[in-house]
């Protein structure tokens, strides 16, 4: 909103009836209301009290009808009617002779007399009057809803009502939160003279025997009917963002700053945050949505899609209100220290491309160009008193810096650049720049709202000496300024923007830096040093900047123009400079390395660089002085110079009405525009070819690249018409364009383009797509969406089991150019990768692919939870938005017999859906981490710290069996005797690499592996996790080794916890290859009292869905887990509340009292995070509960009598919380054959004495073994 009024100006509102009298303590307080001079102590106060008088009273009671000026007196007013009784509630409809209106008419609100809620009212409908209802507040909230009392009458009342003027409508006040600001649909009238109202409707749909002509049918009925065959499709209420502002935020929006913003921004000053901690400060919580369950009439929801268009972001409707001054309240911040000592020390994050700070003189000088630009003169003392300091501009010119550095036109040459030399204005944009790339919605204000001040004062600079225009830097600020205005997603600003984009344009036109004269080739020697050298470096530098800003230019016009399908302010034909110089030359820091790099590159080279008009005679020369150019930004500039060139082309088939695609009405001109389209083509394509294994070529030029050749298939404005951007008769026409079009090669080749621009998208860098690439992905997102929609009309089966899949997404194949040439195939997209895997959309599934293009663009900024900038954001919205509003076209009147048939499909729906959601069936196979691209090198710092790591021990292989991979380590001298481990029940091997590395050093070969659904082994989804799936896993792994681990007494096996129970079946099973068995606390006698009885009921019964026990179990292992204590041996109590996971805790935690150890802690960390990073982890701990040989195992121990004596080890903790020693003494002893027969010991210690006690495992084993020997 607006800063505070002159108290000269009157009020353009007439003053509220709750206006209060003026406080007679006004003088002590600061903020004074422009309308009726009531004065506040703090700014909140009063921006709350300025919406009464502006925004109206636009919440309304769902039950009374009554209306309030905030949301939150509504929400009191609606609790407090909760305890009425039936007799007490009012009714929802407005009587005749009620109190005040929720909003008179024009005409009786200037004559001051009662109106009515029904519009026409009587008292224009008696005197002829025009019935226009009232907009006041639509200035300052140009996109609310304002609700009515008659917004709430049912259908009938709605169609009975008046027909000689507008129905009154409304919209339900749904909310999102971009930024933490609201963005709403305006309320339009339904005005449109081709649309009927809600009865009209009712009466031709429920007609089955009248079949309209789609011609005589308004948009949103014709475009349903396209689209829906299911007349009782009834989809759920869009839950967040409603109206079609594309690339719009914050203009409709309170920019000032509240309570919380100050004490962020005084935080900041203060040094509670510096570059390094932007990540990690949380985005403000989304507004929370009006809970409004007002229906939104029929017609009005089906037209949505159609009037959004009145509100793009290129069509701005500035109002008295609007002005150059509405940001001032978002300058001042807090008034504590801004220069503390902490927020240098917390910068180090933020990678520093120049080595200067900014000192506090650059500082001042940009404070000064701010108070020049305050009105009134109160403003001033609260900005001066409160701006940012010197450390935090800092910062937001590093952010700036380093974004500058990540685009492709760079035009700050950094080995010369001096920060504290530049001008005032080029620090306060480049400022404003970079704090509107943070992700904090505080910063992001006070950004726009500095870029604001700055393009106030810079018209004074050029004006007071005219020569300005030949400083660089001054030209620089205001591109800045511009770029940033451009790309704010904020109407107002990217119109004035856009305004003054030929400014900077027209200065360097007429200073000859567009011409080729301007840059002459200098002449350079290997003798060249010291001030000589120094000088030509300095020159080529000089012109090497303004060659590239040139080029930035030219390449921001031309992105622009693509953008807004408007014509360009700069030609491809009047840049006859050479293209710009190698990366290399570019970033040389000193004189002598320029000059070695010089030399090489252009050695041999009499002549200059070719111009992007020379590339277009002969692309070759692009191959040839590949070495001398700067080829990404090459390549981008003839990219985008050649989009001019396709727009002369649609300029033309569009003064002609004429396509590739459709029929020849005028014969030769067809044919000259065809060939032109061709040779366009043809030259994309030899660029394609061309280039297609360079390295310097990105994702970027990629991505441009296919959105051109898409361009020349499709007219991206028949697409928008077809959305209905210019309402019901284009959008007809429109469709009839494009049903021939969909029938044709060029719709499937578009197509293909629109599946390379999402794939080269999904490859940009992290948090890059963004700007007039996001839009690009829009451009491919609309064409999908069109293709699908009328693909969709025409189809009367289901292809998708009839043909083999096209991935449009994918690498270029003869699949692909059978689909586009026959047509046969299936078109599909993948979405990004995520931990559940790459989801599919078939390019005729609307729904599908939309939310798979939303998805790929909020991937590129880590997530839903992380906070894009607002033109991705807006675009996500559009995008989820396409599809909504058709599904909401789709809903009809429903019927008796609809009724039915809805319940029982609806009932069978339930059920089906419900099975499987809480039986999942899951796939054979479930890929562990690695498979996952978990540790793959974009996420090393998340797993650096983990204790469990691919290269933990010497020897790793995966082993590729029928049940999936499996992860061995195998290391030690050759010729060591062999021992295997087999690991416990919730860890991976790691447990055991105390014990195992220590082996190894006595020269024992040692083979370590993760068990299925553990560490990097796949989940084994489909068979139970039972002994005999991990004795063929061991089989598996001994199997895979290239030395011999078979024959008679082969190896020593070592089992630990649930590897015990493992290893007893498996020596059972193969007595002769394990020559000595050690059990170190093994699984297989466990009490079931261990488990508790209603916990083992559960994992037993089966009764209990297994996505619900799944994750209740997930939860339980994220949860720090204390060790339970050991049970009294006597009385043992049954812990039927515990969840079934002491065993998890007893293998990772330390015994209650005891420390923990390093390893252990590292251990337990490691087990949460395999909980949620590994999908297989879950499901075999489940099933090794249920499965596995944990419990009643007595058959199996009591085979260990049968081994030799002295050849099997039972080691058991004296504090074993799960395996009672004396428990399984008197249970275990007597089944071996006893103390004389196998080497049974106490050792000090718990469950995981693994890793705590260690040595004194490997003391018994060791002794057994020499005692042996």
């Amino acid at each position: 909103m607006s800063g505070p009024s002159s108290s000269t100006n009157p009020p353009t509102d007439p003053p509220s009836i709750e206006t209060p009298a003026p406080n007679p303590e006004k003088g002590h307080q600061l903020y004074a209301c422009g309308h009726c001079g009531r004065r506040y102590s703090r700014p909140e106060h009063l921006q709350r009290h300025v919406q009464t008088h502006t925004l109206g009273r636009r919440f309304a009671c769902g039950i009374c009808g009554k209306t309030f000026a905030r949301a939150d007196l509504k929400k009191r007013h609606e609790t407090n009617h909760e305890n009425d009784d039936s007799k007490k509630r009012r009714r929802t409809t407005t009587a005749l002779n009620s109190g005040r209106v929720t909003h008179a008419c024009k005409a009786c609100a200037a004559a001051r007399v009662k109106c009515q809620e029904e519009k026409p009212c009587q008292r224009c409908t008696r005197r002829g009057l025009t019935c226009v209802s009232s907009d006041a507040g639509s200035a300052a909230a140009m996109n609310l809803v304002h609700l009515s009392a008659s917004a709430r009458s049912n259908d009938d009342e709605y169609e009975s009502g008046p027909s000689t003027g507008p129905a009154p409508t409304s919209f339900p006040l749904d909310q999102t939160s971009l930024y933490g600001q609201t963005v709403q649909l305006q309320s339009q009238p339904q005005s449109r003279s081709g649309t009927p109202n809600t009865g009209d409707l009712t009466r031709s749909e429920a007609s089955s025997s009248q079949q309209p002509d789609a011609d005589q049918l308004p948009f949103c009925d014709f475009l349903r009917d396209v689209l829906y065959e299911q007349q009782y499709d009834q989809p759920a209420r869009m839950p967040d963002n409603t109206g079609l502002d594309v690339l719009d935020f914050c203009n409709d929006t309170n920019m000032e700053l509240s309570d919380m913003d100050f004490g962020l921004l005084d935080h900041w000053n203060a040094g509670g945050t510096g570059p390094n901690n932007l990540n990690a400060i949380p985005a403000q919580a989304d507004t929370p949505r009006s809970d409004n369950s007002a229906d939104v009439a029929h017609a009005h929801i089906r037209q949505n899609l159609v009037t959004a268009w009145d509100v793009s972001p290129w069509r701005w409707d500035p109002v008295a209100k609007d002005n150059a001054f509405g940001e001032q309240g978002n300058l001042p911040v807090s008034k504590k220290d801004v220069a503390s000592l902490q927020a240098e020390a917390s910068q180090g994050g933020l990678r520093r491309v120049v080595d200067q700070r900014l000192d506090f003189a650059a500082r001042d000088g940009v404070l000064a160009l701010v108070l020049g630009a305050c009105q009134p003169d109160a403003m001033s003392s609260r900005i001066s008193g409160s701006f940012p300091s010197a450390d935090l501009l800092d910062t937001m010119l590093h952010v700036f810096l380093n974004s500058h550095t990540n685009q492709v036109s760079d035009y700050i040459h950094f080995p010369t650049f001096k920060l504290n030399e530049q001008e005032p204005e080029w620090i306060a944009g480049a400022a404003a720049a970079g704090a509107v790339l943070t992700p904090i919605p505080t910063l992001r204000k006070f950004g726009y709202a500095l870029q604001e001040a700055i393009r106030i004062v810079m018209p004074k600079r050029f004006e007071e000496n005219n020569e300005s225009i030949l400083n660089i830097g001054l030209i620089h600020a205001i591109v800045i300024g511009q770029d940033t205005g451009l790309w704010s997603g904020n109407r107002r600003k990217m119109e004035i923007a856009e305004c003054h984009v030929n400014i900077p344009t027209t200065m360097m036109r007429y200073r000859g830096k567009f011409q080729r004269s301007t840059y002459p080739m200098l002449s350079v020697t290997a003798a060249d040093e010291g001030a000589n050298l120094e000088q030509k470096w300095r020159t080529w530098v000089d012109m090497e900047k303004w060659k590239r800003f040139v080029f930035h230019l030219f390449l921001r016009d031309s992105q622009q123009s693509m953008t807004a399908l408007t014509n360009p302010v700069m030609s491809y034909a009047e840049l006859t400079l050479p293209l710009p110089a190698s990366k290399e030359l570019w970033y040389a820091k000193t004189a002598r390395d320029w000059k070695h790099a010089y030399l090489r590159r252009e050695d041999g080279h009499v002549k200059r660089a070719p111009s992007v008009g020379d590339l277009f005679r002969d692309l070759n020369l692009l191959a040839e002085n590949r070495h001398r150019l700067d080829v990404q930004l090459s390549a981008a500039i003839y990219l985008q110079a050649y989009w001019l060139l396709i727009l002369e082309y649609r300029n033309l088939c569009s003064s002609y009405r004429i396509r590739s695609y459709t029929q020849d009405p005028y014969g030769n001109t067809n044919s000259l525009l065809n060939a032109r389209r061709h040779q366009l083509l043809q030259d994309l394509q030899t660029f394609k070819v061309t280039t297609m294994n360079w390295p310097e070529i990105t994702a970027q030029e990629r991505l441009l690249l296919n959105q051109l050749m898409m361009a020349l298939h499709i007219s991206i404005d028949d697409l928008q018409l077809f959305a209905g951007k210019e309402g019901d008769e284009q959008a007809h026409r429109a469709f009839h364009v494009l049903q021939q079009w969909v029938e044709s090669v060029d719709s499937r080749a578009a197509i293909w383009h629109a599946g390379q621009v999402l794939r080269f998208a999904k490859l940009f860098p992290l948090a890059q797509l963004k700007n007039f690439y996001a839009v690009g992905v829009h451009h491919a997102a609309l064409a999908i969406w069109t293709y699908g929609v009328i693909k969709k009309a025409g189809t009367k089966q289901d292809v998708s089991s009839q043909h083999e899949k096209i991935y449009t997404d994918g690498p270029e194949s003869m699949g692909i150019q059978r689909y586009i040439n026959t047509g046969q195939g299936l078109p599909v997209f993948r979405g990004p990768a995520s931990r559940n895997g790459v989801s599919e959309a078939t390019i005729e599934n609307p729904k599908a692919g939309m939310e798979a293009i939303h998805e790929i663009l909020q991937a590129n900024f880590g997530g839903a939870n992380r906070m894009a900038p607002a033109i991705v954001e807006n675009l996500c919205v559009l995008i989820r938005q396409l599809d909504f509003y058709l599904q909401n076209m789709a809903s009809q009147d429903t019927s008796t017999a609809l009724v039915a048939t809805t319940t029982v499909v609806s009932t069978v729906l339930f059920l089906v859906v419900a099975r499987a959601l809480l039986y999942p069936v899951q796939p054979k196979t479930i890929r562990n981490p690695l498979k996952l691209g978990v540790y793959d090198k974009a996420n090393a710092d998340k797993v650096k710290n983990l204790v469990y790591q691919p290269d933990q021990f010497p020897g790793a292989r995966d082993v590729e069996t029928p049940y999936g991979s499996t992860r061995v380590y195998e290391f030690g001298p050759e010729d060591g005797e062999k021992i295997l481990f087999v690991h416990g029940i919730s860890t991976p091997c790691i447990t055991l690499a105390p014990i195992a590395l220590a082996l190894s050093k006595r020269g024992y070969r040692v083979m370590l592996f993760d068990l299925f659904g553990r560490g990097f082994s796949d989940g084994v989804a489909d068979i139970p996790h039972d002994a005999r799936l991990y004795v063929s896993q061991m089989l598996l792994v001994l199997a895979s080794s290239p030395l011999a681990w078979t024959g008679t007494n082969a190896f020593r096996l070592v089992g630990y916890s649930l590897g015990g129970g493992i290893a007893i079946h498996f020596a059972n099973a193969f007595p002769n290859l394990v020559r000595d068995l050690v059990l170190l606390a093994p699984a297989g006698l466990i009490r079931a009292a261990s488990f508790g009885r209603v916990s083992r009921f559960l994992f037993v019964s089966g009764l209990v869905p297994e996505r619900i026990l799944a994750v209740a179990t997930r939860h339980r292992l994220q949860k720090p887990i204390a060790a339970s204590a050991r049970p009294s041996p006597v009385a043992p109590v049954e812990p039927v509340t515990t969840p079934p996971l002491n065993v998890v805790e007893a293998e990772v935690n330390p015994a209650s009292g005891k420390a923990v150890t390093p390893l252990e802690k590292r251990v337990m960390e490691y087990v949460r995070w395999a909980v949620t990073h590994h999908q297989g982890f879950v499901p075999a701990f489940m099933s090794s509960i249920r499965f596995a040989p944990l419990m009643e195992q007595h058959d199996a121990w009591a085979k260990l009598a049968q081994r030799a004596p002295g050849t099997t080890a039972i080691l058991l903790a004296r504090t074993d919380e799960i395996i009672n020693p004396d428990d399984y003494r008197r249970d275990a002893l007597s089944l071996v054959g006893g103390e004389q027969h196998v080497r049974w010991r106490i050792l000090p210690g718990s469950h995981d004495f693994v890793m705590t006690n260690p040595q004194d495992i490997l003391r018994e084993i060791q002794d057994m073994w020499e005692t042996k020997a």
